[in-house]
Parts: structure tokens; sequence; C-alpha cells
């Protein structure tokens, strides 16, 4: 696997990719949302949640592109302003920078996974009273019906956080 070709539709570590994903979201969203909700693995989560945080910092609009986030194997997010001003990775944590993802979310890792901690942390930075976690024994994946548990114990998760955005209304 250490061999395998990747693609990916932006390259987290590069300033103008990820700005440009994060605008190309934004103008779907624009022109398509709001959304329910927003499901995503890996690459996915780590966009789904930084175009939150950024949404959370711009302030302005009361109404979240998303009423709720599922999050699956999401890597470490990292202080955006920072990256795009200055270049520096500085990691988020919630102890230095709060919940700065307010809206139900459902975060997905397994225990065997290269970024189970950063899946942690990023569950962190995540409004705690509405964050629902399921760790499952499984590795970089998205939970499939092969380990019955495994995807019980997702679907699970999943009707809680879509339960708490739907009472949330």
């Amino acid at each position: 696997m250490d061999n395998a070709t990747y693609y990916a539709y932006f390259v987290t570590e590069i300033k103008d990719s990820l700005r440009q994903a994060l605008d190309d979201l934004d103008a779907y969203i624009a022109e398509e949302g709001p959304f329910d909700g927003v499901l995503s693995f890996s690459h996915g989560a780590f966009l789904a949640a930084a175009h939150l945080i950024r949404q959370s910092e711009k302030g302005g609009s009361d109404t979240p592109s998303f009423k709720c986030a599922i999050f699956i194997a999401c890597p470490d997010l990292y202080d955006f302003s920072a990256f795009m001003e200055r270049g520096e990775i500085r990691r988020l944590n919630a102890k230095s920078d709060g919940h700065p993802i307010q809206i139900p979310t459902v975060h997905i890792w397994g225990e065997n996974d290269g970024v189970h901690e950063e899946s942690r942390n990023v569950s962190e930075l995540c409004e705690e009273s509405v964050a629902t976690v399921f760790v499952h024994e499984g590795s970089h994946e998205v939970p499939k019906s092969s380990g019955k548990s495994m995807l019980a114990g997702s679907v699970k998760a999943i009707r809680r956080g879509i339960t708490l955005a739907a009472l949330l209304e």
C-alpha cells in the first residue's frame, strides 16, 4: 500500500490548493445548499471540517452550511488563518481553540487507524454536548457489512447525530 498512487482533489499542505478547494466548496454550497448534513471520509472529512471552522471564523451567517456533519477517519485540522497568512501549520486543539464546530457531529474511526489520535482531536474541537463518537475495531476505512458490529455501531452513532440535528431545528 505504501507504493500505491493516490489522487486527491486538493493538497492540504499547499495554500493555493487548500484555498481553492474551500472556495469551490463555498461556491457549491452557496448555489445548492444549505444541506441537512455532510458525510465525509478522510481527506473529504478534513475539507468539510475545515469549511465549518472557516465559516465559524468568518462569522456572519447564523445558518451553518450543514445541520450536522459525519466525519469518518478525519485527519488533524490546523489553524487555517495562520497557514494562509504565514504558512504556519499549527494543529488545532480544544484547550487553546475551544469548540469552533457547534453543529451536531458524528466521529467514526478505527482503533487501528494511523490517524485515530487525529480523529479524536478533531472530535474534541466540536461542541461536546452534540458530538457523538464511535470507535470500531478496524483501520482507515468506512465501516462495512463484513464487520457487523462495526457497521451497527456506526449506524447507531449516525442516527444519534441526525436526531440531534432534527431536535435543534
